[in-house]
């Protein structure tokens, strides 16, 4: 026990160094499982957005895009640039909330990994654990890649070399995303098996995987990762999917790795960022900003779609007045908004809902492989046959092969059409449209002057290149 009287009187330039009692002593943290999962689920919690940094994901996905735009508030003067085309290095979203989270998760991935040997546990925990931290780790870098192209890859955690890496070869950065999710599909347990809900099995780490190597176009990789993940024959898809984002649905069989959301702390705040102006009926409320949707993103899909029923098109305000906010193409109203995630009865008065947010689901992973094989081998009547699969869920018209007589046809259709109808509002127009090769032609379309080929991605933050001057900016900002 230390003596605090005598310490009291001590020199005055002494300082007080108490030693810690408990098993939680810094030094013996990382060699017990209770400080290793404390640091794992840290890592998890970056990694699985929930809060404003969820919202983040979708606006810099769909503000760009043609299917939303922002309307009220202060939010709007930022969203704004995003909108026209005009973000830069500075701008409010470009702050750090992406970028800083994944690091901190590749952070704290990479201190398990370097102490996870000296944990007084079992060869199986530590197995586990470490094939949980290289997920979390690639996953990030997924990320990270998708928003800012290439990024420092930062494999250890204690060398002063990471406070001044820039990046190195982006082919390397690749190989390493892939190598890593590849190696620890055998290593993470089967779906269904997982020690808790929301951590990585085999399945998220084949999601994950299918995405990356179709966003990067290796197409045929992208098929042995769907076969893969079909072949664990646990997903099929949900048989509403306008209650598929609901807190009764959210863990099922359709969900291959999502953000798990509570409505405390680690809140959905999507449907108070979404609902419209004095909407009767708001559990938690709602912003005064909000994200609109066009009026020819929603008048694009059939009317027998049940798609087209997860928007709010009119409503009766709180003070009685029936308002329509759904316009035509010669009389655009342009205020429609989305309802995909249906409020949470026991939503806080703070907006919390506890609607968990897919990051993969098995009707992505269905297109992603009607994408590839068209990719491969043009049109082809298994990749209708998966696209159809999706739209009777929906209870769309089926579409038809001989409608589709080139490659660039039903990929247009896939990107620009489908997977619009099938995954607004989940923060995936941007990459959908950037692999269509549409992103940029489209954005010049609508009249935005000002989008060019380097806006495929996004700047990194300007303050990490001040703070870092060997992180090189992407060519363009």
């Amino acid at each position: 026990m230390i003596n605090k009287v005598s310490i009291f009187f001590s020199s005055c330039h002494d300082r007080l160094v108490e030693v810690p009692s408990s098993q939680l002593n810094p030094e013996r943290l990382l060699v017990i499982e209770k400080g290793i999962d404390a640091l794992l689920f840290s890592a998890y919690g970056d990694l699985q957005f929930a809060n404003q940094e969820m919202l983040t994901k979708i606006y810099m996905s769909e503000w760009p895009s043609d299917i939303t735009w922002p309307q009220g508030g202060s939010l709007n003067r930022n969203a704004v640039k995003y909108m026209e085309w005009v973000w830069n290095p500075s701008d409010f979203l470009q702050g750090g909330p992406i970028w800083n989270k994944m690091f901190q998760a590749i952070r704290d991935a990479n201190l398990i990994l370097d102490e996870i040997q000296n944990v007084n546990s079992s060869g199986d925990y530590k197995k586990l654990v470490s094939a949980e931290a290289r997920f979390i780790r690639a996953t990030a870098y997924d990320y990270l890649y998708g928003w800012y192209g290439n990024v420092p890859l930062l494999t250890k955690s204690r060398t002063s070399e990471n406070l001044k890496n820039g990046q190195g070869d982006e082919a390397t950065l690749l190989k390493f995303i892939s190598d890593e999710l590849e190696a620890v599909v055998s290593l993470l347990p089967n779906p269904g098996q997982e020690k808790s809900y929301g951590r990585a099995n085999k399945g998220a780490a084949l999601g994950i995987l299918t995405k990356f190597y179709l966003n990067t176009k290796n197409w045929q990789k992208s098929v042995t990762a769907v076969e893969q993940l079909m072949n664990l024959k646990f997903y099929q898809l949900e048989p509403s999917v306008t209650t598929l984002f609901s807190v009764d649905r959210e863990r099922n069989k359709e969900f291959i790795f999502v953000d798990p959301c509570v409505n405390v702390n680690r809140n959905n705040i999507i449907p108070v960022a979404m609902l419209p102006d004095r909407f009767a009926y708001a559990p938690g409320g709602n912003f005064g900003a909000n994200t609109q949707m066009f009026d020819s993103f929603i008048n694009s899909f059939e009317s027998t779609d049940d798609r087209r029923k997860m928007f709010i098109t009119e409503h009766t305000e709180t003070n009685g007045k029936f308002t329509v906010l759904l316009g035509t193409k010669e009389k655009p109203i342009n205020k429609s908004v989305s309802a995909k995630f249906i409020q949470d009865p026991l939503a806080t008065t703070q907006g919390g809902h506890g609607n968990d947010f897919s990051i993969v689901r098995y009707a992505d992973i269905l297109l992603s492989l009607a994408e590839a094989l068209n990719e491969i081998n043009g049109p082809n009547t298994r990749s209708t046959d998966l696209i159809n699969t999706v739209r009777n869920r929906a209870n769309a018209t089926p579409i038809k092969l001989v409608s589709f007589t080139t490659k660039d046809a039903l990929r247009d259709y896939i990107n620009s059409k489908e997977r619009g109808w099938e995954f607004f509002t989940e923060a995936k127009r941007r990459e959908d449209l950037i692999r269509n090769g549409s992103w940029i032609s489209q954005a010049k379309v609508r009249g935005k002057a000002s989008a060019k080929e380097s806006m495929k991605l996004y700047p990194i933050p300007q303050v990490e290149i001040d703070a870092n001057p060997n992180i090189m900016q992407v060519v363009g900002y």
